[in-house]
């Protein structure tokens, strides 16, 4: 569910157990297209910070908020230039750290295929003096492109061919806890959950 502003409210954990993890963290679940990072992101949120829960920022959302169409409107080329890319992070950046800094918790759904990307959000989290989690989601090609070609109504633009592009893509060094996203969503989100509560032990 999407508010006024182009990001998005958490969704019911699926863990109805799992206790609520509070103060302000940042948590970004990065990944190639088709990896179930937008599933992740929105099952973990309730569970962090302030009721209702964390404040969701998804790279699709805000590219397309800052390219002044509605989250369901395709963009083309020069929505995806290196440019746009930039200020699509660095607005994500900038307002996860000004969230953490008012107290509140953070999760990122993006891809942060670059390097530099993914310095970026753990440097947000420093600034702000608040703990850290970077989760990349890996799953076959074959799966996200399935995956990616059953939405409809998504404010993703990824399609068979960026799937296809992605896999030319140099990730770089990967600090961050990697997933198998082909099982199922719920093991997934075990698994970071289980890395978080770790943290608070």
């Amino acid at each position: 569910m999407k508010t006024p502003q182009g990001f998005e409210r958490p969704a019911p954990a699926l863990l109805e157990w799992a206790p609520r993890i509070q103060g302000p963290r940042l948590v970004v679940i990065g990944g190639l297209s088709g990896t179930g990072k937008t599933t992740q992101a929105l099952l973990l949120a309730s569970l962090l910070g302030k009721a209702p829960g964390a404040m969701v920022l998804r790279s699709d959302i805000v590219r397309k908020r800052l390219s002044g169409v509605e989250p369901t409107v395709r963009l083309g080329a020069e929505g995806y230039t290196q440019q746009m890319t930039a200020r699509v992070y660095n607005a994500i950046t900038g307002v996860a750290e000004r969230t953490l800094r008012s107290g509140q918790a953070v999760v990122i759904d993006a891809v942060a295929a670059r390097a530099e990307e993914r310095a970026g959000f753990e440097a947000a989290a420093a600034r702000a003096g608040a703990p850290f989690l970077g989760i990349w989601l890996s799953a076959p090609l074959k799966l996200r492109l399935r995956r990616v070609t059953a939405r409809r109504g998504d404010a993703s633009d990824a399609d068979a061919s960026v799937v296809q592009a992605q896999e030319t893509f140099d990730i770089g060094p990967l600090t961050w806890r990697v997933l198998d996203a082909a099982q199922a969503p719920e093991y997934v989100h075990g698994e970071i959950l289980a890395d978080l509560l770790a943290s608070q032990a």
